[in-house]
């Protein structure tokens, strides 16, 4: 049984081309489709023979709200028939026949030529850069994700701020006029503030972070540029070749980082993202997260 519907797992790589021709046929009814296509360990891991559900970048075209956009999608899956878009069998979501989380649309499809339903994931986009996007980090394996993000979360500490603004024509001037300034908060407690970028698998982001003074506690933070240009991300790790596998960014990692900060920042952040499920225990897929956890510790303790 796979995720919230409770399906079966995909059983051959065959199949799951067979599902998403079939599906096609679906989901391109929706108003405003315009394409649909593969991510994740599909397109990652070439030697993977059989899958927990299907993870689709469904660009529609809309000047919806994204929340409106998916309640409309869900609207037109619980429209079709039941032995099409198949009730939920899982302990939690039984007999539900959509789940909308985050930026998917979750459904149980059945295909009567394969005989069985499986779990699809809609991951929605609203446009072309949006799709684009989504589908380079989620075509990255989840330990690369990982260390990325890592990457990504200590760049400002490795590299001159105003040099990485420059390489991804961030005026600052004109979105953070103020700049950074030490705040002096009511009561006595003073903040320090810096700038940041973030990563998901929706956007990048700058983001400006205000500490409580004298530690890395995060008092509050306020997003002022963000991208859906994966070329940004490029732009930003421009030390690193994205295209490499795990193993070989950690090792450039090794060469590139210097900071203090940055040892410990990114296995922490590592091992926020890449965690062993209790399903996962004892299993090939929880003992390469645990050695990929203890290849990242190992690293940054060697430099540190």
């Amino acid at each position: 049984m796979s995720g919230v519907a409770g399906a079966t797992r995909i059983k051959s790589r065959i199949d799951f081309c067979q599902f998403i021709d079939s599906y096609s046929k679906l989901i391109e009814q929706f108003p405003g489709f315009v394409s649909l296509r593969a991510s994740g360990s599909f397109n990652s891991d070439s030697s993977k023979q059989d899958f927990g559900d299907i993870d689709l970048i469904v660009h529609i075209d809309s000047t919806k709200p994204k929340p409106a956009l998916k309640k409309d999608m869900q609207k037109f899956f619980e429209a079709q028939s039941d032995s099409v878009i198949v009730p939920f069998t899982s302990q939690k979501y039984n007999g539900k026949r959509s789940y909308n989380s985050g930026e998917i649309v979750t459904v149980r499809y059945f295909d009567p030529n394969l005989g069985y339903s499986v779990q699809i994931d809609n991951i929605i986009a609203l446009d072309a850069n949006e799709a684009d996007f989504k589908q380079h980090f989620l075509d990255f394996t989840a330990t690369k994700q990982g260390l990325i993000l890592g990457l990504v979360k200590i760049s400002t500490v490795e590299t001159e701020p105003k040099e990485l603004f420059a390489r991804l024509g961030i005026d600052i001037a004109v979105l953070d006029p103020g700049g950074l300034i030490h705040v002096e908060a009511p009561f006595g407690s003073d903040y320090d503030q810096e700038y940041e970028f973030n990563l998901s698998s929706s956007e990048l982001q700058l983001r400006k972070v205000t500490y409580v003074h004298s530690s890395y506690a995060q008092a509050y933070r306020t997003v002022i540029w963000k991208s859906q240009r994966i070329q940004d991300l490029a732009s930003l790790l421009y030390q690193y070749d994205l295209n490499a596998d795990f193993d070989s960014l950690l090792l450039q990692s090794k060469t590139t980082v210097h900071n203090s900060r940055s040892f410990k920042r990114i296995p922490g952040v590592f091992t926020s993202m890449i965690s062993v499920k209790s399903g996962e225990v004892g299993t090939k897929k929880g003992d390469e997260k645990t050695l990929a956890i203890k290849k990242v510790q190992s690293t940054f303790a060697e430099i540190a």
